[in-house]
């Protein structure tokens, strides 16, 4: 509807230029068009002048740096948690691991044999952990909680008609390719032999 309504005004022979200012201030407050788009919609009018998109080509640009320097900052802060977790499970892989917890995390008692130690660095009494425990009960409700986000995606993955519906219903299709994309990109591909 917008593409239409910014049509008819940049085809008017009369000066229109605070209809279309309007127009833009719209398009550009609720994101509806892409700039390129708008762009070459008003590029086929004459009357049209570089002024009349000047400050929503400025506040585009603003906008979509500020976006792109976001997103570098987050994609920075993931290198770096990526590369402290590869130099964690390199550590492990390769040299021992030195526990030095004086206390049991459940009861704060001082630590008595038997012990048993986790790799999240929790250390209890075998008598507060009871006897089935193979998991740290502080780290286990967030590792199942990922593990259980995990499933479900794994689940949803092959949901198509789901996904249809959430494309049509988005404003966004790119992001919600990319999530689809992202909830299947790293399993396995197994091949059977017959």
């Amino acid at each position: 509807m917008w593409v239409l309504v910014l049509g008819y005004f940049a085809e008017k022979e009369e000066d229109v230029q605070k209809e279309i200012s309007e127009i833009l201030a719209t398009i550009d407050k609720k994101n509806l068009m892409p700039p390129l788009q708008v762009i070459q919609i008003l590029s086929r009018s004459s009357r049209v002048t570089l002024s009349v998109v000047k400050d929503y080509i400025t506040k585009r640009i603003q906008s979509e740096s500020q976006m792109v320097e976001e997103d570098n900052k987050q994609i920075r802060r993931y290198q770096e948690e990526t590369e402290k977790m590869r130099t964690e499970i390199q550590e492990l892989k390769t040299s021992a691991k030195i526990f030095q917890l004086m206390k049991c995390t459940a009861c704060t008692s001082p630590l008595e044999l038997p012990a048993v130690h986790f790799l999240c660095m929790h250390s209890f009494h075998q008598r507060c952990l009871g006897d089935n425990e193979r998991e740290c009960p502080v780290c286990s409700p967030q590792n199942n909680a990922i593990l259980d986000r995990k499933k479900a995606y794994e689940q949803s993955a092959n949901q198509h008609e789901q996904f249809f519906k959430q494309l049509e219903g988005s404003d966004n299709g790119f992001s919600v390719v990319s999530e689809y994309f992202g909830r299947n990109i790293f399993n396995k591909v197994v091949v059977l032999d017959r």
